[in-house]
């Protein structure tokens, strides 16, 4: 073997390794049993994810690594990526999701915000829902501003 074939078998493997990763999101999405797990240093969430667009991007570009902003009881985080924005809307409910397009975030509703005009949460700009979690607003009221806070993929 040449020098070069010795150079082409590491990107090989890499891309196969890739691919494989890719093949496996891409039937655990088919078959919707997508589920993140949102792990603080205060509290571990589930989030089941929809099968929008928007969450097959997110799902794709797991795991994610942030820090935790709220805004009444909201709490989101930049995701570093720039998803799908198709379907945004400004109506949420409380345990919904949502991908903030304007903030290239993670937003996870539980309660009003201070955009709020009732108990129900209202988002500061257009969000697209893709997900939901069952987690008490209790709990997810004890993830604080400035908290570390990662998503990864989870089997169902």
């Amino acid at each position: 073997m040449s020098a070069s074939e010795f150079n082409i078998i590491p990107i090989i493997i890499f891309f196969g390794i890739i691919y494989k990763s890719v093949l496996i999101k891409i039937d655990l999405y088919l078959e919707g049993k997508m589920k993140g797990l949102f792990k603080t240093q205060s509290f571990n969430f589930e989030v089941d994810f929809n099968d929008s667009d928007t969450a097959g991007e997110i799902i794709q570009n797991l795991p994610v690594e942030s820090t935790v902003s709220t805004w009444g009881d909201e709490i989101y985080f930049d995701t570093g990526f720039k998803a799908c924005a198709q379907n945004s809307s400004m109506k949420v409910e409380v345990g919904d999701v949502a991908y903030w397009p304007q903030g290239k975030c993670l937003c996870v509703f539980f309660g009003p915000t201070p955009a709020s005009t009732s108990q129900r949460p209202e988002p500061a700009s257009p969000v697209v829902v893709v997900g939901k979690t069952q987690a008490s607003r209790e709990d997810l009221r004890k993830i604080k501003l400035g908290e570390k806070i990662s998503v990864i993929l989870i089997k169902q």
